[in-house]
């Protein structure tokens, strides 16, 4: 019929002109392989050669001719391309080099020089001795109490209440085992370990108690020393000896050392659940400004409070502007207004009832460390008293 005849030559047709688009592709030239820039102008070290030079700057990125694309065939995106380049070219090499995506230009560099820093030695000499060392560790050293290498290496011990003939077999026995001694006389800020021989009321015990640290007992190291490493310190605690404990003032003290370890850990634990920074001991909420006319009395208060985590000032030391911008919470003063030649009068007194700051004798700052749930207005320096009675 008349539509079979059209149907037979419309296929005719169609594979005629497909029969012409084949003879035309087998005609196209086919094109060189894509080529890639600067693999074969510099020979490239191996990767696993130990004394290849890591800092070669690789900036040269790849680029291939165009092509033409056939609708017919599936295309190709321009990093299969370049990725079959690299392939290519490096079988011929036969060696393996470095990948460079075209997308990006890679900068290997070689690993910055070890500095040097100065830093304690520790096992040699006390406090204040230096060495030049390769900085390995230095920032987790710095940081007390984050990581093992910190709790081997960053012991400072300070010594109290101990006879001559002990503490030098002390302080070999610590050196021996990689910590640091304090030499000061007085409480030194890095201290992380105050091993006593007595609870005896002194700069370096109060010390650790206001700031929670471990107060421990001279069998401690020497233990430690037998073993050849750092011991376990709880059952060499003070706090976890009362059964050695005669005195009852040395009973109060030890259950002080109890309180406030526990009170500061509490603090700390705040801070780290809060995210926040601050500082921690039992004078942390304290601005503390003293008055004495012997230097000497005050010096050790104003160190204690410092390490306990609170702020303090000797009025000699100070202006009436530094004492505003401070706004004290205490006052400890060393001496009543009788004596003559210091700066403790009337018209200072009600400046400093003005700023809102609360008066006490020196003692006051031991009392507040021994005693439990204390009334503060009880133990008020007298003069302090007259001016609040008069208001």
């Amino acid at each position: 019929s008349r539509r079979k005849r059209l149907n037979l030559e419309q296929l005719h047709g169609t594979e005629a002109k497909r029969a012409a688009i084949y003879q035309s592709e087998e005609k196209t030239p086919t094109l060189p392989p894509p080529l890639v820039i600067g693999w074969a102008e510099t020979p490239i070290e191996n990767i696993d050669d130990d004394n290849a030079d890591h800092s070669r700057l690789f900036d040269s990125p790849i680029k291939a001719p165009p092509t033409r694309r056939d609708p017919t065939v599936p295309s190709i995106s321009k990093s299969t391309v370049a990725d079959v380049s690299i392939m290519s070219n490096v079988t011929k090499r036969k060696s393996v080099n470095p990948l460079v995506t075209p997308a990006k230009t890679l900068r290997a560099r070689a690993p910055p020089p070890m500095d040097e820093k100065t830093q304690v030695v520790d096992g040699g000499g006390g406090v204040g001795e230096k060495s030049t060392r390769k900085a390995k560790s230095t920032a987790v050293i710095s940081r007390r109490g984050r990581g093992k290498e910190n709790m081997e290496r960053g012991r400072v011990f300070a010594f109290t209440s101990i006879d001559a003939e002990m503490k030098d077999r002390l302080v070999e026995a610590v050196r021996s085992l990689g910590g640091t001694v304090s030499l000061s006389d007085g409480f030194d800020p890095s201290t992380t370990h105050v091993v006593s021989g007595k609870m005896l009321r002194n700069e370096k015990l109060l010390g650790a108690m206001a700031a929670g640290i471990a107060i421990l007992r001279t069998s401690y190291v020497m233990e430690s020393e037998k073993e050849k490493k750092w011991i376990p310190e709880a059952k060499h605690e003070w706090c976890n000896n009362l059964q050695d404990l005669n005195a009852e003032k040395d009973m109060r003290m030890v259950e002080s050392i109890i309180r406030w370890k526990r009170e500061v850990n509490a603090q700390r634990s705040t801070l780290l659940v809060d995210g926040r920074e601050g500082r921690v001991g039992a004078f942390s909420s304290w601005r503390v400004v003293l008055y004495s006319l012997t230097r000497s009395k005050i010096e050790p208060l104003a160190r204690i409070i410092r390490i306990g985590g609170g702020e303090a000032a000797m009025r000699e030391e100070v202006q009436r502007k530094d004492i505003e911008t401070l706004q004290p919470t205490h006052v400890l003063v060393d001496g009543t207004m009788g004596e003559t030649n210091w700066l403790w009068n009337l018209e200072e007194l009600r400046f400093l009832h003005s700023l809102g700051a609360r008066v006490f004798p020196i003692e006051f700052l031991f009392k507040f460390l021994t005693i439990e749930n204390m009334n503060e207005q009880s133990h008020f320096h007298p003069e302090y008293k007259k001016i609040i009675a008069c208001n």
